[in-house]
């Protein structure tokens, strides 16, 4: 007979574990401007927001905050080829306590977000020169330009290195990649344009008489007029915590520069929570997503839960057909889910409203990854569109185990393998981990413990907060978690 066993590691205490076991819009929105007017002065201790004198109307709140490393701000008049009238030089700080300029909280904020600026760099040294925008948490504090990774929908950053302009880098998806052809040199006048969006749907911008997308919480990069990003955009900087919603700051960043040599150099600034557009008219097609992902089970308890996405149609000749793929099946219903492909959308006057499309990947899959797999849309005389598909089947809860728990999918995984996970929740900082609360625990499923001469249990763990009462315990139950053995109690210091 089977002996069915669990393990569970009970916390008395707060610590972080990781465990291892073996274009929404505003109609007639105000768009602002700023270009520093023509006075001169200047800033080089503390906060302010009254350093700048005739900021727009309803155009939010302008701060400026020199740290404790030196540096300034100065309005010059007559400054550099940047402008006309004042401009304003951010002069860098010598250390990672910024010096930072932001306009947030302006009165019609929205999910979407339309950025202009002139912008020219310089050091003679070193420095960080950043710009971000997303929510107005970072935009109001004191912190460097990577504590706004989990507030930005967009971030980029210069660097400069012996003089030179090294390298121009952006954050996507938890990690930082270098731009490559960013169109950025030293002592050179730029005209920066965003275009951000930080909704739940794909939204759409008109430049130049051409109409771009954007996925859900992604942006554009336009400099001197030549677009920097691919099509749909990048994605934000970290793969959670920014929640969908307004975005509704933006900070430029200078900091990590010796003998405080770096600069940015700002002026015409222009700003409008909605996107430039202008809808075509002949056939189009519309979805409300470009790609969907995060479809997953373990093997043989397919298929996944579904998601869905909205298809719609205007000035069209034709109907509107939707084709599913080799391990995705569509459906027009969700309950129940009837598979077919492909769906037919009968146009009426040339219009489809908006129709519901649910996706799950297949049942009977074979374990592994299923990436970008391209669900097509398409209608006559219109140009198609393709929403990618991505999933994975996972290998059911065996021995050798190992998951970091640190990204959402890792918890995923580790609930679809029946962990449990009492009052133990992920928490996205300090590259992810598990915070398991007082009394708090994580729980294996079951296994049978007999089929090992051995089982070996490895864990990082770290205490959070203060105090000296904290300890970790791990225990084995051997009659399927109905009751539990300690096996070993690690104290936890408040320096562990």
């Amino acid at each position: 007979m089977k002996q069915l066993n669990t393990i569970k590691s009970l916390l008395t205490g707060v610590l972080a574990m990781v465990f291892v076991l073996g274009s929404a819009g505003i109609a007639n929105a105000q768009t602002y401007t700023y270009d520093f007017g023509t006075s001169t002065g200047s800033h080089t201790s503390g906060a302010s927001t009254s350093f700048f004198s005739d900021t727009p109307t309803d155009g939010g709140t302008y701060r400026v905050r020199v740290g404790a490393a030196g540096g300034s701000f100065a309005l010059v008049n007559p400054g550099t080829t940047l402008g006309s009238g004042s401009e304003v030089q951010i002069t860098a700080a010598t250390s990672t306590s910024s010096n930072k300029f932001s306009f947030y909280d302006w009165t019609d904020a929205s999910e979407t977000l339309h950025l202009s600026f002139k912008f020219r760099t310089t050091s003679a040294t070193n420095g960080n020169l950043a710009v971000a925008f997303g929510n107005s948490m970072s935009a109001s504090d004191n912190n460097g330009y990577p504590g706004s990774y989990n507030n930005a929908v967009g971030i980029f950053w210069i660097n400069y290195n012996s003089g030179s302009l090294n390298t121009v880098n952006r954050r996507a998806l938890g990690s930082n990649t270098t731009i490559a052809g960013s169109g950025f040199a030293k002592d050179v006048d730029h005209e920066v344009q965003i275009f951000a969006n930080n909704s739940a749907g794909v939204v759409s911008y008109t430049k130049g008489e051409v109409n771009y997308s954007l996925t859900t919480q992604s942006w554009d990069m336009w400099v001197d007029g030549e677009k920097i990003s691919p099509e749909n955009g990048w994605p934000r900087p970290n793969t959670s915590g920014l929640a969908v919603g307004n975005i509704s700051g933006v900070t430029f960043y200078a900091e990590s520069s010796t003998d405080n040599s770096a600069m940015i150099i700002l002026d015409d600034i222009e700003y409008s929570p909605v996107l430039p557009f202008t809808p075509p008219s002949g056939p189009s097609i519309s979805t409300s997503v470009l790609s969907l992902s995060n479809f997953f089970y373990t093997e043989g308890n397919g298929p996944s839960p579904y998601q869905s996405f909205e298809v719609s149609g205007e000035n069209l000749t034709d109907n509107i057909t939707i084709t599913a793929t080799t391990n995705f099946e569509i459906s027009l219903s969700n309950n129940p889910f009837n598979s077919e492909s492909p769906i037919t959308l009968t146009q009426t006057g040339g219009t489809v409203d908006a129709t519901d499309i649910f996706v799950r990947l297949k049942s009977e899959l074979g374990v592994g990854a299923i990436s970008a797999e391209i669900i097509e849309v398409r209608s006559s005389d219109a140009d198609g569109i393709d929403v990618q598909a991505s999933g994975e089947v996972f290998s059911n809860f065996g021995i050798p185990l190992f998951n970091a728990l640190r990204t959402q999918n890792d918890f995923d995984l580790a609930l679809l393998q029946g962990y449990n996970f009492n009052s133990a929740v992920l928490a996205v900082a300090a590259g992810g981990r598990i915070d398991i609360s007082p009394n708090g625990y994580v729980e294996t499923p079951a296994f049978d413990l007999g089929d090992f001469d051995g089982v070996r249990v490895t864990f990082d763990l770290q205490n959070l907060g203060t105090g000296t009462d904290r300890e970790l315990s791990v225990q084995l139950s051997i009659n399927n978690g109905d009751t539990y053995t300690g096996i070993e109690t690690h104290p936890i210091s408040s320096t562990s």
